[in-house]
């Protein structure tokens, strides 16, 4: 093969390479480990820092361990001041989204300091060579070295990834064959209400959750159990009298017998709930105002292909 056409097909299959690679992930992201993630060079406070990431479609990054944290490190070279990353302090450091404390940390030397109070958020701060640094994440003081603003990096990891707006109303969010996403909304709303907060609260559009077999009411039935809120849970099925003989999902979907409770529906109600002294199967209820429950909502996740 001549020279000059053997230099054009290493460059030819470099060029896919490179592209495929970088196809991993979506908006120029870098991949470490089974995350992508991307550096933003816009300094910041923590709350915005949060924004930027949301209008990406993403969350502040959270570090499972440390030989995560080494891999990333050799990838944060753009900003030298720091990067925010999606820990809080409640009473202990918490992962954004995560139900457990935070086990392991990689801090400074004299940190965590508190200087002031309310050093509740973390950063990784350049010149500890990106340990890890306490620090008011909404305010922004930069007559002060080590309060002096950070960048965002932020991580695309898959299903269910993307940032709610009102964390604290949501258990933490699963997903069902790498298709669908649910949410349990803790706070109790009537039927209408809740359809509307799927439709309308959330970064992704979304619905009142159906089930279509015992597979998905498998799966739910495990999700609210492990979640510790047991209760009952609207569901998006619900049954309009004037026009249908029988109960549909807001799909337009027949709600199939095999997932409703024994002798149910009764027909004391048209709208569908998943009832917790049944079993978790379903069972028709009121869709008065007056009538309040939790709620599951289902989206699909917009990373995937």
């Amino acid at each position: 093969m001549p020279r000059l056409t053997l230099l054009y097909v290493v460059i030819l299959m470099t060029y896919f390479y490179i592209n495929e690679a970088a196809s991993d992930c979506p908006h120029g992201g870098k991949k470490v480990k089974n995350k992508c993630v991307r550096e933003f060079s816009e300094v910041t406070d923590w709350k915005d820092a949060m924004k930027i990431c949301e209008s990406e479609n993403a969350t502040l990054l959270t570090v499972g361990d440390l030989g995560f944290l080494q891999d990333l490190n050799d990838t944060l070279r753009l900003n030298h001041k720091g990067y925010w990353v999606g820990a809080r302090k409640l009473k202990s450091w918490f992962w954004f989204n995560a139900t457990k404390p935070i086990t392991w940390f990689k801090w400074g030397p004299g940190e965590p300091n508190d200087i002031g109070g309310g050093e509740n958020t973390l950063n990784m701060m350049h010149k500890l060579n990106y340990s890890w640094n306490d620090e008011k994440g909404t305010t922004v003081d930069t007559d002060h070295e080590d309060r002096k603003p950070a960048a965002a990096v932020c991580q695309f990891d898959g299903p269910c990834s993307s940032q709610l707006k009102y964390e604290n109303t949501v258990y933490p969010r699963k997903t069902f064959q790498n298709k669908t996403c649910f949410l349990l909304i803790k706070g109790n709303n009537d039927w209408n209400t809740s359809q509307n907060m799927c439709q309308n609260t959330f970064v992704h559009p979304g619905y009142l959750a159906r089930i279509d077999d015992l597979e998905t009411h498998e799966f739910l039935v495990k999700f609210i159990k492990k979640s510790g809120y047991k209760a009952n849970y609207w569901l998006g099925g619900w049954w309009n009298k004037e026009k249908e003989s029988t109960f549909r999902w807001l799909s337009g979907a027949q709600v199939s017998t095999e997932v409703w409770a024994n002798n149910e529906p009764s027909g004391d109600g048209n709208c569908v709930e998943l009832y917790k002294d049944l079993g978790y199967y379903l069972n028709d209820q009121k869709c008065d105002p007056s009538d309040r429950r939790k709620f599951i909502c289902e989206y699909y996740d917009l990373h995937q292909n």
